[in-house]
């Protein structure tokens, strides 16, 4: 049993259990409740930190240095893998391909069998060996006299020599033989060593193979085979590498690592693997490539038909089979090789890599898996269940975070952590089988047994009709879109969800008005703060729009009310860790003109600027600079992180820190969490204002001096969305949020919707692609996204 001993990471309260690594397990909880501190930040990061240190002290210190897990210890801990959520940084150019690894398979079987062929004339391209050249005089009329020879560079002066070196007697220049010994021809043609002289039915089968090996050795690769006519002698060439038999083309054999376009020749001239110009068809690779012929389908064609259109029996390998059958029972069948993992949402991307884990033969690991349906209908968990029971069935644990009863159901045991979020949970409140759950005193239990009611909608009193959207490759649509309503977009994976939601920010356009995440510091001359952050100009910046070629050019019919349009992803909220949540409530403003109103900062001559710990020049500590830590340089390890030995960690300077009020000083105030300072601030109305929208969208266990870029996707986007919630947005905005709710408890997605009804109430519109039943019971209009077309439901 793996055993865990009084576990303390973040709010957990020295957690002792035992789990079966070998059994499906289940963890749920709200959200802040503890369930990433125990799966990931506990568990999986010990099994990583374990894992690094079996490597050697020299390649031990070009990595990371991991802490040990924060408990007493951890027992028979196995190795680990985990799909989180978020996808984390993506490369640019990662496809379908890549992160299914059937594009390498594809790519051996194309090295091994493909046809190439001349892209000017369309031919095939041959390659010539010693054998197949021997069979081809072999296969002459008896008696034909044909002279095997090879090409070489330079004049006959500068040849001959080489030639005689190399104990050759003859040589062909222009069309006539000669010998080395003859004086030198008065022409400057092109010359030919002669190897051998043979006749066709006379000459043996070995000689005639050796006579070709030779030859193509001395032409680098290239052979020239001479029959005489009333012109003279006459070259046929033969090489060992792709040649066009008109002549167009003589290249090196095509390798695998061409067709995963790892090699310059391998990559479109104009876009140069981008696959952003049109002449590639998106796929980024050179002509000569994708005319590569295999199956009857060009490697052009294999990388940009869905995976749906495959046929069943390819003969890629078992392995191959099986990923494809589990690809398309997840609902991934309409992707195509080519597809960049940057268009595709958080779900599907988490079940692409889940069918590749369970198809690769894994024994004896333990799974970690966060919330493997999010995102999904009912109707499409199916796959999700198949994929962990299929992984459970090969001899390995999983450990999962789900919330959904149907997943829960599969588990042999399920885990709660709650009762509630940051301070108030950290404990276990359930344990126990599946079918208990439903009745227990738990936010779960209640959840399950009371769906949300879903509020009377009222007819939008003017709509905006646009046109152009495109859901599925061919099939164009219109939507007819409610303003000051809340619109939820619903269907199976792979519908179109995504497309819409692109193709809105298109028609209305992308963030144009600044929201700022940060205090009003950086412009001072001296500041080394960041730039103001503006979570929108942020968001813009890190949402790119699908490519044309899948959401068409969607537009505006007529006059929208429409001002403006914010998207709100999973993207990052900040890349600066001196954002914090703080700043992003603009609570932080407040908070530190409360603390320079307080008696002894006055007689201390102190102002709000003072207790900035961006602002130079005021009480931020000067040995760090307000950041709280300080690296340290190794001499021959990693550099290390430590906590500031002059403020401790604290960021400021011991005289700001003696400036309380109601007993508590900037860095203590920055420990508190949401909830703690609603409660703390409770007579200071500003700083409420600020505040209860992040409570309101379910971030009330984060702590306010939290840096944003440790925030996870889900809370990036609950975050933004609370922050329009505080500001004074000019004029009418489309909202567009994708999965809002994904990865939430059902209790904080009904959190969340009361919140997105706000964002209505101050005259916005939003439209929300999300499958939560918190979500779907809130809205004004639903819409179905099925075969390309939209349907009211």
């Amino acid at each position: 049993m793996l055993t865990l001993h009084a576990v303390r990471t973040n709010n957990l309260k020295k957690l002792s259990l035992a789990i079966d690594p070998l059994a499906v397990t289940a963890v749920c909880g709200v959200s802040g409740s503890g369930k990433t501190s125990l799966v990931f930040d506990t568990i999986h990061a010990e099994s990583q930190r374990r894992y690094l240190e079996t490597f050697s002290p020299k390649v031990r210190e070009q990595l990371a240095r991991l802490p040990r897990a924060d408990c007493e210890r951890i027992d028979h801990l196995p190795p680990t893998i985990a799909i989180p959520q978020d996808a984390g940084p993506l490369d640019a150019r990662s496809t379908v391909g890549d992160e299914s690894d059937l594009l390498d398979l594809l790519a051996i079987a194309l090295e091994r069998d493909g046809i190439a062929h001349c892209p000017q004339c369309g031919k095939a391209l041959v390659q010539s060996t010693a054998e197949g050249v021997a069979s081809e005089v072999a296969a002459l009329d008896a008696g034909t006299r044909v002279l095997v020879g090879f090409p070489i560079d330079g004049t006959p002066a500068e040849a001959f020599p080489l030639l005689q070196a190399a104990r050759l007697a003859r040589a062909v220049v222009g069309t006539e033989l000669v010998r080395l010994d003859d004086p030198l021809p008065a022409a400057d043609a092109s010359v030919f060593g002669v190897v051998d002289r043979v006749v066709s039915g006379k000459t043996k089968t070995t000689r005639l193979i050796e006579s070709c090996e030779v030859a193509f050795a001395g032409g680098r690769g290239r052979l020239a085979l001479f029959r005489q006519d009333d012109d003279g002698w006459q070259p046929t060439v033969r090489s060992q590498s792709l040649a066009c038999p008109a002549g167009h083309i003589d290249t090196a054999p095509l390798a695998a690592a061409d067709f995963l376009g790892r090699t310059p020749r391998s990559l479109c001239e104009r876009c140069h693997g981008d696959a952003a110009c049109e002449t590639c068809d998106g796929t980024g690779r050179s002509p000569l490539v994708r005319g590569v012929v295999w199956s009857d389908r060009s490697f052009a064609n294999w990388l940009t038909i869905p995976l749906s259109a495959w046929p069943e029996a390819i003969e890629l390998g078992p392995e191959a089979v099986e990923r494809l059958q589990f690809l398309r029972r997840g609902g991934l069948g309409s992707l195509s090789l080519h597809r960049r993992l940057a268009t595709l949402s958080a779900g599907q991307l988490q079940r692409l890599r889940l069918a590749r884990l369970a198809t690769a033969g894994l024994v004896g690991t333990l799974v970690i898996l966060d919330e493997p349906t999010a995102g999904l209908q009912d109707d499409d968990c199916d796959a999700i269940r198949d994929l962990i029971q299929r992984l459970h069935a090969d001899g390995n644990g999983v450990l999962l975070i789900e919330h959904r009863l149907p997943m829960l159901a599969i588990a042999s045991r399920v885990l709660e952590l709650g009762p509630a979020a940051g301070a108030a949970g950290g404990e276990i409140v359930f344990d126990g089988s599946p079918d208990d759950l439903p009745a227990a005193d738990t936010p779960t239990g209640h959840a399950l047994r009371t769906p949300p009611s879903p509020v009377k909608p009222s007819p939008p009193e003017q709509t905006t009709v646009v046109d152009g959207l495109r859901l599925t490759d061919d099939v164009p649509a219109s939507l007819n879109l409610a303003i000051d309503r809340l619109t939820v977009v619903t269907g199976s994976s792979g519908s179109g969800k995504t497309r819409l939601l692109h193709g809105l920010a298109a028609a209305f356009g992308m963030p144009q008005s600044p929201l700022p995440l940060d205090e009003p510091t950086a412009n001072e001359p001296d500041s080394d703060a960041p730039p103001e952050l503006d979570v929108r100009v942020d968001a813009a910046s890190q949402f790119a729009l699908l490519p044309p070629e899948l959401i068409g050019t969607p537009s505006v019919v007529g006059n929208s009310p429409i001002e403006d349009t914010v998207v709100v992803d999973r993207s990052p909220a900040s890349n600066t860790m001196r954002s914090s949540v703080a700043t992003a409530s603009k609570a932080f403003d407040e908070i530190r003109a409360v603390l320079a109103s307080v008696p002894d900062a006055k007689a201390r001559g102190l102002t709000a600027r003072h207790f900035s710990y961006n602002a130079p020049g005021g009480g931020r500590c000067n040995r760090c600079r307000g950041r709280g830590t300080v690296t340290v340089a190794m001499a021959h390890l990693a550099d290390l992180p430590m906590d500031c030995p002059r403020c401790q960690g604290t960021r400021y300077e011991a005289d700001i820190l003696a400036v309380k009020y109601r007993r508590r000083n900037i860095a203590e105030t920055l420990a508190m969490t949401i909830d703690e300072a609603l409660v703390f601030f409770r007579t200071e109305v500003s700083i409420h204002r600020r505040l209860q929208p992040f409570k309101d969208a379910g971030l009330g266990y984060l702590t306010l001096g939290r840096a944003l870029p440790t925030l996870s996707g889900g809370e990036a986007q609950r975050l933004r969305l609370a922050t329009h919630l505080t500001a004074t947005t000019r004029g009418r905005v489309l909202f567009l949020l994708d999965e809002p709710a994904r990865g939430l408890h059902p209790h904080d997605a009904a959190t969340l919707a009361d919140s997105l009804r706000r964002l209505l109430e101050i005259g916005h519109t939003v439209v929300a692609v999300d499958s939560s039943s918190a979500i779907v019971a809130a809205a004004d209009v639903r819409i179905e996204v099925a075969d390309g077309q939209l349907r009211n439901v």
